[in-house]
């Protein structure tokens, strides 16, 4: 772009004043790397991590990530903000089943970008272990509570490694039963509910 200027005189400005300007037309790229379109054990873990690159374009204005909508995530006790770098505990920052994903981005002209990664999250005989084994690690489940209730979820898996779902599911009822009347005394109100959801996700998903 050139430009000059003239007096009131009529005497023009020499030399004119020349200015490149680039449009940016095009939208910030987000890449993400976790986390990633899979199945996640309920007892995992995941670390937040995506890039948002605009080139040779104005410049990143805005990264907003959120996970199914929301910017922040809570495990019980503590409020998280969703930002990159965030470990997110799944078994207890999110529930069983499938989430989304979510970074909208903004450059300094206001070009947008949406990148979206779908993941779901199941619980398996194994991973249920796992889970009262944090618990246990944590506090929120007492030693010797821990240690019966591990011990039908060892009976249990054994007889789903078998396919016999009705002995399978006999067990985890009881051990649904057991963390019911220790509620409050125990086991925790949060790891209760989370364990018994995702017992009945077992015996809802017995192969």
């Amino acid at each position: 772009m050139d430009s000059y200027a003239t007096d009131n005189a009529g005497n023009d400005e020499s030399p004119a004043h020349v200015q490149t300007v680039y449009l940016d037309t095009t939208s910030p790229v987000t890449t993400i790397s976790a986390p990633v379109a899979k199945q996640y054990l309920h007892s995992d873990t995941f670390t937040i991590s995506y890039i948002v690159n605009d080139g040779t374009g104005s410049g990143v204005k805005s990264a907003i990530p959120d996970i199914d909508g929301q910017t922040t995530l809570f495990d019980g006790t503590t409020h998280y903000t969703v930002a990159n770098g965030l470990m997110v505990r799944l078994l207890t920052e999110l529930t069983v089943g499938t989430h989304t994903f979510n970074v909208n981005s903004l450059d300094n002209v206001d070009n947008a970008d949406a990148a979206t990664t779908t993941f779901s999250i199941i619980v398996t005989a194994q991973s249920i272990i796992a889970e009262v084994k944090y618990f246990r690690s944590i506090g929120a489940i007492t030693q010797d509570e821990a240690t019966s209730l591990i011990q039908k979820l060892n009976a249990a898996a054994a007889y789903r490694a078998k396919h016999n779902c009705k002995d399978a599911n006999a067990v985890y009822y009881n051990f649904i039963k057991e963390l019911r009347a220790q509620t409050g005394k125990k086991v925790t109100a949060q790891a209760a509910n989370i364990l018994i959801t995702d017992a009945q996700y077992l015996i809802a998903h017995c192969p």
